[in-house]
Order: structure tokens, then C-alpha cells, then sequence
């Protein structure tokens, strides 16, 4: 159950280090007027500011100048009103940046070039397709404000296999140098590749969709700069053994120049397939490797 906070159009908390609110609706103590007036809230030394399950119903502003780490959590049920608003972060000592949700809410964050370490999982509904196109410009609006991350964690969520060209746009990752994806299809894997010119090591979940052979070949004739210069490693978690995973590994040791370690942990389900991994590790190990000093693991996949 929901509660509702009234706050001042300016207030200020001056011993507060760290905030976690969740499932408030935040409105002004001016809303009942014709002009209803933006939040402004100051922070002086605020250090960790968490919301999970909000709503707001003004423009809110956070003058927050020691803020080292701002995560947000917000979905579809409840954000229709909070999505015509945004929320704005002033500092200039922000770290960690963390959120979930659907692309639809306005986070600004106005100083963002000190930013290292990035979550973002978006989950959009089965029922949005319709709004995919959009969703590529919002997506590309929130990554370019974390393009100066060194670690990032991109989770998507019913996203990818309604729209295969939703990330073709991406800003570059200059100083990433950690990167874990899921449900993401070939192109856009190959697309973030290429933006991510000093990437070191990647960690994918859950496979890969949509890698036809088309998409490798023209990847192989300009491969991404990482793969010459700074990719060592790759970790393949959830590996379901088909024919786009399988593709994927094959491109991967075939081009990644320096790549000093590939390790692959099978996905759970195929404990119970008929399908015997043994000779598939087996076909692995006997591709071409243009790293020469590139070992490849597997886990067990009894503990998959």
C-alpha cells in the first residue's frame, strides 16, 4: 500500500547521509493550487539516495552535492502520472548509478562524467510493442548520460526480440572496460561491440537470438576495435548449445586477438536434454583460435 508525502516546494535535510523511500507518492504542498510548483530538495551531504516504487507529481530537483550512488526502481503500474515529470540529480561526486524500469520516466542526471559503475534493466511489456521506435530514442537518452562508466550492467527484458534495431544508435562507451548483457540479439551485441573500444571483459547471460550468418560476415570484414587491442575476456553463462550460441563462440575465438579466457557455463535446462554436451565441448575446443594463449572453461552442468 501506497502513502502520501507532502513536501515544501524548497526544503532542505542538512545531517542526512543516506535516503531509501519506497512506495511513496511525493506531491507539493502547493498541488491543491492552480500552479502547482516544481520540488526542489537540498541534501548537503547526502551520500546514498534510494527510490523503489514511486510516484511524483512534479518536477523534483535534488541538490545533492556529495551524492556518491543514486538507484531508482520504477515500472509501468504505477508510473502513468510520474512518466510527465521529471527527477534531476545535481552532483558532481556520483559513482554508482542504478535503474529499472520502462524508459518512460525522465532521470536527469547533470553531471554524470563521474560515473563508473552502471546498472540499467529495462523491462518493457508485451503490450507496448507499439512504442518500440520511442523506446530507442529514450534508451539512447539515459545510456548517453553513463557513456563515461568503466563497469556496466545492461539487462533487457521483453525488449530485444520485439525490437531488433532498438539500440543501433548507442553513444560510445569510451572508458568501459566491464560489460554484461542479456536477451540480446547478434546485432546489437556486435553494435555495442564496436562501441566499446577499450572493453576488457564481457559477460553475456542467457545466449544469443537472431545471429545469422550474414550479420558474422560483415562483422568479420570490420571487427570491433576491442577484439585487436583490449578483449581478454568472455564469459558465456546460460549457454543453450544451438546454432546462434555456437555461432557466437566460433566468431568470437576466430577474431578476438588477445582473448586469454572464454569460459562457458551451460544453461540449466540442458541437464535434462537430450543432448550430449561432452561431444559439444569437444566440437568447441577443436575451433580456430586467433588468440594462441586463449584457454577455454566450462562449467559443470550438473551445477548449472
Amino acid at each position: 500500500m501506497r502513502c502520501t508525502l507532502s513536501l515544501p516546494v524548497s526544503g532542505c535535510l542538512a545531517n542526512l547521509q543516506k535516503l531509501s523511500i519506497s512506495w511513496i507518492k511525493l506531491v507539493s504542498e502547493s498541488e491543491s493550487s492552480t500552479n502547482s510548483k516544481d520540488i526542489t530538495l537540498s541534501f548537503p551531504i547526502l551520500k546514498v539516495f534510494e527510490v523503489r516504487g514511486c510516484e511524483w507529481s512534479q518536477n523534483i530537483t535534488l541538490q545533492v552535492p556529495l551524492l556518491e550512488r543514486f538507484s531508482i526502481a520504477i515500472w509501468k503500474h504505477h508510473s502513468n502520472e510520474s512518466s510527465k515529470y521529471s527527477i534531476k540529480v545535481n552532483s558532481r561526486c556520483l559513482t554508482d548509478f542504478d535503474y529499472e524500469g520502462n524508459l518512460e520516466q525522465n532521470i536527469v542526471l547533470c553531471d554524470s562524467s563521474s560515473i563508473r559503475n552502471a546498472s540499467v534493466v529495462i523491462v518493457v511489456d508485451e503490450d507496448k510493442k507499439d512504442r518500440i521506435e520511442k523506446l530507442g530514442f529514450q534508451a539512447y537518452n539515459h545510456l548517453k548520460q553513463i557513456n563515461e562508466a568503466e563497469s556496466l550492467k545492461l539487462l533487457f527484458y521483453k525488449v530485444l526480440r520485439h525490437g531488433k534495431d532498438i539500440f543501433t544508435n548507442l553513444p560510445v562507451f569510451g572508458r568501459l572496460t566491464y560489460l554484461q548483457l542479456n536477451e540480446v540479439n547478434g546485432e546489437a551485441l556486435l553494435q555495442l561491440l564496436h562501441n566499446c573500444p577499450i572493453l576488457n571483459t564481457l559477460v553475456l547471460l542467457n545466449g544469443v537470438a537472431d545471429l545469422n550468418k550474414d550479420v558474422l560476415t560483415s562483422a568479420s570484414a570490420t571487427l570491433p576495435h576491442c577484439f585487436l587491442s583490449s578483449f581478454k575476456v568472455f564469459e558465456f553463462k546460460g549457454f543453450n548449445a544451438n546454432e546462434h550460441d555456437l555461432s557466437l563462440v566460433k566468431f568470437m575465438l576466430a577474431n578476438a586477438s588477445i582473448l586469454e579466457k572464454m569460459r562457458i557455463s551451460p544453461a540449466f535446462w540442458l541437464r535434462y536434454a537430450d543432448i550430449d554436451f561432452e561431444k559439444v565441448k569437444e566440437q568447441i575446443l577443436s575451433l580456430p583460435k586467433r588468440s594462441s594463449f586463449c584457454m577455454v572453461e566450462f562449467s559443470d552442468i550438473s551445477s548449472s
